[in-house]
């Protein structure tokens, strides 16, 4: 839940403060998970985010890391570094295109004459 929570914080602040459209694709590129204690289930937790290493393509955020904690009775219990890119339809429909010629090629079975 603490992953989770962090990762719709990320995409509201990509979508309120850095203007991504609505319908993007997001796309986790990295992450660094440190936990320092257990969460207590029953305590409300807060999430603290810096956003920084924001790239931009075209006048729109292309990507952007974040370095998170969470606290709980002002204690924090751990941390999340976090990078993610954002993408618009028309290049996830490339790049899924891309994935699956990839996939073919390294899944073709080769003939009689290759395995000489």
């Amino acid at each position: 839940m603490l992953v989770e929570g962090v990762r719709q914080m990320g995409t509201a602040v990509t979508h309120l403060y850095y203007n991504a459209p609505l319908g993007s694709s997001f796309v986790l590129n990295e992450m660094v998970i440190r936990y320092a204690m257990f969460a207590e289930l029953h305590l409300a937790t807060l999430i603290r985010m810096r956003i920084h290493g924001v790239v931009e393509r075209n006048q729109r955020v292309s990507s952007l890391q974040c370095a998170s904690s969470w606290l709980q009775k002002g204690q924090q219990i751990g941390t999340m570094d976090a990078k993610w890119s954002v993408y618009n339809e028309r290049a996830m429909a490339r790049i899924r295109s891309a994935a699956r010629r990839k996939t073919l090629l390294s899944t073709t079975v080769p003939t009689a004459s290759e395995t000489r």
